[in-house]
């Protein structure tokens, strides 16, 4: 199962907010750091797989923030997340 992610436009300048579901983060899923996050902050998921409740269907609440990897440059990163 692959997550897709699509960015809404215009520039982000807000806080960065961390998922990751088996480690020490901000949130253990995508929705619930959604659900936290502000318009124009950054979420960025651990690699991991991410499925189950708050991690599919997800839905930005009609936020403006930026959902990546920890490294966007890294095709090994991204294809671990």
């Amino acid at each position: 199962m692959a997550l897709t992610v699509l960015a809404a436009g215009g520039v982000c300048t807000g806080g960065v907010i961390t998922v990751d579901d088996d480690g020490a983060a901000d949130f253990n899923n995508i929705q619930a750091a959604i659900a936290g996050a502000n318009s124009g902050d950054v979420i960025e998921i651990q690699t991991g797989i991410y499925s189950g409740a708050g991690n599919t269907n997800i839905n930005t609440l009609g936020k403006a923030v930026r959902i990546r990897s920890t490294d966007a440059n890294d095709a090994n990163v991204i294809g671990q997340t």
